[in-house]
């Protein structure tokens, strides 16, 4: 029963004015108007009444648009051509199942593309060439007589040059010793889909990212990218990038609330003091540690000179919190020999803190 007979009917169930033969007139004048005229649905009823024109102005709609490519019938037997995808990159494989529909079970069947046998229907070709790949083929059905019948197949597919798009975070640099987020996209394929090989670096897979962190700064770092195409992986590009060290950190001093880099500070802020520490104001490289190896603690001594304490780590020492708190308003000291060591591996002295207690 094909669309328009089925609305045909369904529309006839809920005629409460059409019954017995009347019904049935309703129901077949119906059919034919869908059939025979495509800008009325419904045919006049002699004898119909006002509720039958009612009902006439409501199913008879205009359909001046027509498609101009019917959909297949597919309750006919006919070969049928199913593919993943219909454009693929070159070097890569498309791939197809050929089918019959509505095979007979008492007939054998072979497939042909191009004149060359294609074995169980599985169509694979490797494509080398750019553009647009026309296919033409067709299936041979053979009965238990021994008696043959070709049904014809063609399909379509696009071969396109490879693209991957690699954009890293960081305005298409890499920073050595840190892991710098990487986008990377191939059209037509997931991120499931696609491999990272880098040289000079340490790649780790994201959800739906790369982390790349390059490990020796000064030296280029090669992007590969391949995306899983069947059984094997093709390669969409290579692409390189420079590696740079990390900038210069400056150095500050953690204290319970707040980051201090310098200038008038009051006592009871001061001796809230942690650590010495190193950061790095950059909007492109995020939660990068530096390691403070030492630093120097300078203050006057009140003869002239300078007294100078000293650290191995990043801590403040017992002698220097005791100098703090000693320490009067107007009292000036430096923070000096801040060494510090970056995760490429790079050792820096950095600029000196100065201190005055309010």
């Amino acid at each position: 029963m094909n669309l328009n007979r089925t609305i045909a009917l369904v529309f006839a169930a809920f005629l409460p004015f059409a019954e017995g033969q009347n019904r049935k007139t309703v129901v077949q004048e119906m059919v034919v108007g869908f059939a025979e005229n495509d800008e009325v649905g419904v045919k006049p009823v002699d004898g119909e009444d006002d509720a039958s024109d009612n009902f006439r102005q409501t199913v008879a709609t205009p359909t001046s648009e027509k498609n101009p490519e019917p959909l297949p019938d597919y309750t006919k037997k006919q070969a049928v051509v199913i593919t993943k995808c219909t454009s693929v990159p070159r070097g890569s494989r498309f791939e197809a199942d050929i089918l019959m529909l509505h095979a007979d079970t008492k007939c054998s069947y072979k497939v042909y593309v191009a004149g060359v046998e294609v074995p169980d229907g599985r169509y694979s070709v490797k494509c080398q060439a750019v553009g647009k790949m026309t296919c033409k083929g067709f299936i041979v059905e053979t009965d238990k007589n021994g008696r043959t019948k070709e049904f014809p197949l063609s399909f379509e597919y696009a071969v396109t040059e490879p693209v991957a798009i690699v954009t890293p975070k960081e305005s298409g640099v890499l920073f050595a010793g840190v892991f710098n987020t990487v986008d990377v996209l191939v059209p037509g394929f997931s991120s499931s889909d696609i491999k990272l090989e880098v040289s000079n670096a340490v790649v780790l897979r994201k959800p739906s990212w790369f982390d790349i962190k390059p490990l020796i700064p000064g030296r280029p770092c090669i992007v590969s990218v391949f995306v899983r195409s069947g059984d094997e992986f093709l390669c969409m590009c290579n692409k390189e990038f420079r590696t740079l060290p990390l900038p210069r950190p400056s150095a500050s001093l953690d204290l319970a609330t707040i980051r201090f880099d310098g200038g008038k500070i009051d006592k009871d802020s001061l001796l809230t003091v942690q650590k010495v520490a190193a950061y790095l104001d950059s909007d492109l490289i995020e939660d990068v540690r530096y390691v403070v190896l030492g630093f120097d603690m300078k203050f006057a001594d009140g003869k002239g000179s300078f007294k100078v304490l000293h650290s191995d780590s990043e801590s403040f020492t017992a002698p220097m919190l005791k100098e703090m708190k000693k320490a009067r308003s107007g009292t000036t000291f430096f923070v000096t020999g801040v060494k510090v060591k970056s995760p490429d591996h790079a050792m820096y002295t950095l600029s000196p803190i100065e201190v005055v207690v309010r």
